[in-house]
């Protein structure tokens, strides 16, 4: 359980600090760089095709096993109020699922507390930096977690957590290494996550909508939001996944395709899971 609080919940560190780097202009901003306010994402939808490889006298060949509830479904809507984003509404386990509401309250331009579902997340601030989160979790909220966060040259370098319930205390750890704006390398806890490139477009997810990216059940994307720019690969423990983008007249991403090959779970056959997004931006 304390190892997926880290990852569940660290995520929500890493987007409350994309949204208050300094220098950032509105949503999308990014220090020196040239994001505008028209980055911000109305609505994400998702396509995903499953493939299994099999092995004959021939080669490898792949064959579709699965497609993702049969069609292309919006998974996440935006609600705004002027430049800040008030709530996403998240299909994340598909269409025929109720959806997980994020609603986000503010103290002035800064946000102060998320709510997801029936956590609450407490915000704490060093000047314009995070410094603290806090919430509780767990079925009976019996269980308190602490995020603090560390900075190098205005970048988020570390977030320790703290997880105390009835069992103690366990104390766990992210870093972040970058190359100039974008994360090339994540360490959670001594598993390390390889971020290979990076294209020249506008990363959507560097403002407040970096939530998007934390639906998401693979911390090593998580780190992404956090980029100027798109990672086009990331090397990690299950598998390489590959990005391509087609992108807009302001270069920003209409559309990505994820390819990602990846070990079958108690199978010596591997799977290839194809999953393509379209955003839709605020006009």
């Amino acid at each position: 359980m304390k190892k997926t609080l880290l990852s569940a919940l660290a995520i929500c560190m890493i987007f409350l600090a994309s949204c208050n780097k300094d220098n950032n202009s509105g949503n999308g901003g990014t220090p020196g760089g040239t994001q505008t306010i028209g980055a911000k994402l109305s609505a994400v939808w998702e396509e995903e095709i499953t493939y299994r490889e099999e092995t004959t006298d021939g080669g490898v060949t792949w064959h579709v096993t699965e497609t993702t509830y049969g069609e292309k479904y919006k998974k996440e809507i935006f609600t705004w109020d002027g430049n800040k984003l008030t709530s996403i509404k998240d299909y994340y386990e598909g269409p025929n699922y109720s959806p997980v509401y994020y609603d986000f309250m503010y103290d002035g331009e800064k946000i102060s507390e998320v709510l997801i579902g029936g956590l609450h997340l407490n915000v704490s601030y060093s000047g314009n930096k995070i410094s603290r989160v806090e919430c509780y979790v767990g079925e009976y909220n019996d269980e308190h977690v602490v995020y603090t966060t560390s900075y190098s040259n205005n970048k988020l370098s570390k977030i320790d957590a703290e997880i105390e319930d009835d069992y103690g205390t366990d104390n766990q750890t992210m870093s972040f290494y970058w190359d100039g704006d974008n994360v090339i390398r994540m360490v959670t806890d001594g598993w390390t996550s390889r971020f290979g490139s990076y294209d020249n477009g506008n990363n959507p997810y560097l403002g407040p909508d970096a939530m998007l990216f934390f639906m998401m059940n693979n911390v090593e994307e998580f780190a992404c939001a956090m980029s100027k720019n798109n990672c086009t690969d990331i090397d990690f423990d299950e598998g390489p996944i590959t990005y391509q983008y087609s992108y807009n007249s302001k270069n920003y991403p209409t559309q990505a395709v994820k390819n990602w090959t990846h070990a079958s779970w108690g199978s010596n056959y591997r799977t290839r899971t194809v999953t393509t997004y379209t955003y839709e931006y605020v006009d």
